[in-house]
């Protein structure tokens, strides 16, 4: 996805407008409301205006990583929604398939080199 930011991102420097962040979200086609986009642009703004796409990756990376805490992820999420025991299960569960699933097309990615 870095690649999407970096064409924006003349100066190299981790950042881009907002139209550029809301541009690279909508190629991305994540699905997201204006509205969740929007939080996501007020939570990496930075003091100059600019949105941090290097720290929004970030974050974002480290839910898939193999360090990640899955549960401290689903506790996180549990602030704005109630799940009940089995629900937390099942995402814990649907979560720990993605994250494998992205590792192994992570390693088909990899160059052979």
């Amino acid at each position: 996805m870095k690649e999407f930011f970096i064409d924006f991102d003349k100066l190299r420097k981790g950042t881009v407008g907002e139209a550029a962040f809301r541009t690279c979200i909508g190629t991305l086609n994540m699905g997201l409301s204006d509205s969740e986009i929007q939080d996501l642009v007020d939570r990496y703004r930075q003091p100059d205006g600019l949105i941090s796409y290097t720290s929004f990756l970030d974050k974002l990376n480290s839910v898939f990583s193999s360090d990640a805490d899955l549960s401290a992820t689903i506790q996180g999420v549990m602030a704005k929604a109630v799940f009940s025991d089995d629900e937390k299960e099942a995402m814990i569960e649907a979560v720990t398939h993605i994250n494998n699933r992205i590792k192994s097309e992570r390693i088909l990615l990899k160059p052979a080199f």
